[in-house]
């Protein structure tokens, strides 16, 4: 199974912590898990703790119509990669 991760930025608490266990769990299960941060607000630190497996995505931010490229790349990243599952870890990601 593909299983897509989404969070809006990537910096140490505990949606963060579920989405790096859940995606190391999913891939020592034989899944295909994949992280996708949609910022450029993240701790290198804390993504040194993802399995090498997980595929880790981050989004290129445009300079004009910044939502909807993102969501162009979100959305071009599920049909690229067959994602079956798409789990958004931190509710609203409207502040991207």
């Amino acid at each position: 199974m593909n299983v897509l991760n989404v969070l809006y930025d990537f910096w140490p608490g505990g949606v963060e912590r579920l989405a790096i266990d859940v995606s190391n769990e999913l891939e020592r299960q034989g899944n295909n898990a994949y992280l996708c941060i949609i910022s450029e607000h993240y701790s290198d630190n804390l993504l040194q703790q993802l399995d090498q497996r997980v595929q880790l995505i981050k989004l290129v931010k445009a300079a004009e119509n910044r939502k909807f490229s993102y969501l162009r790349q979100l959305i071009r990243l599920i049909d690229n990669e067959k994602i079956q599952v798409v789990h958004v870890h931190q509710g609203s990601l409207m502040p991207f």
